[in-house]
């Protein structure tokens, strides 16, 4: 069976963040009526029709995967399951173009779009624009978005069994139960959140790869997506850092400290993974 021709733009977003989504289709007008762009959002599923299938068919189909960032899209859990999973995996696989958009400050570098470049200035996020400087900046990304449509996208990656060396890092709070009982359940999310932020500064300074967050949960790659000749070395260094951040994280917090060992680290062992 010849593989799904890709050539519609896939628009994630959060029916939160609507607004921004229709803000980006109105600047993108001129493009889809042109024929250079065939953008696809889940507002185009009719009344009725299996939404599901509609989606997971506009995925196979994407050639570029633009996605609408805020704490919103982070905080959807089809998104972190399903679309964005499937967009990175297209993206290292079948050669699909990311245009990442920063809609308001969040925990971006959560997500995995922090090895792609942004479609703006992040330091600047829609969501603090004037109204001048937001047309301008969706002009500039309608053309990024139009030029990532209309390049030849590279040939995706021979497919052939590969043999590589995985050191997989997994970490979780020490003793979370108990925080969740001694601090109210604001303040609980409120040192999950920051927990998350730390690990993941860490760990991108290290270039491992989160494959996923569960609640106090971490877990990291190191070898896969990207290989080091070091990674083994690289996943001991993250965990220790890790370990030095929660201890600053703790001095950070105006209340109740922490458990004393916030970052155990579980296992970081080499495993031999094939594609």
């Amino acid at each position: 069976m010849a593989p799904p021709i890709r050539d519609k733009v896939f628009i994630s977003y959060s029916h939160k963040d609507q607004e921004w989504l229709a803000q980006l289709q109105t600047m993108m007008k001129p493009l889809v009526r042109s024929g250079a762009v065939l953008p696809w959002a889940d507002t185009m599923i009719r009344t009725g029709a299996d939404w599901h299938e509609h989606i997971q068919t506009a995925l196979t189909t994407a050639k570029v995967g633009v996605m609408l960032v805020s704490s919103n899209f982070l905080a959807s859990d089809f998104i972190a399951e399903v679309e964005l999973p499937a967009l990175l995996t297209a993206a290292a696989e079948k050669g699909l173009q990311v245009c990442w958009i920063l809609v308001s400050a969040c925990l971006h570098e959560t997500s995995g779009l922090s090895g792609f470049q942004a479609a703006h200035d992040i330091s600047r996020p829609l969501d603090r624009l004037t109204p001048a400087e937001l047309k301008g900046t969706l002009a500039s990304i309608a053309r990024e978005i139009n030029r990532l449509a209309n390049t030849p996208s590279p040939p995706p990656p021979e497919s052939r069994a590969e043999r590589r060396q995985l050191t997989v890092l997994v970490c979780d709070l020490v003793d979370a139960a108990v925080l969740s009982e001694r601090l109210d359940l604001e303040d609980v999310s409120e040192v999950i959140r920051a927990y998350q932020a730390t690990c993941s500064e860490v760990v991108e300074r290290f270039k491992g790869h989160i494959a996923q967050f569960l609640g106090d949960g971490l877990l990291v790659y190191f070898g896969y997506p990207l290989t080091h000749e070091d990674d083994a070395l690289r996943a001991v260094r993250t965990g220790l850092g890790i370990v030095g951040g929660m201890e600053r994280l703790n001095t950070c917090l105006q209340r109740e400290r922490l458990p004393r060992r916030i970052g155990e680290i579980l296992y970081a062992r080499q495993y031999l993974l094939c594609e």
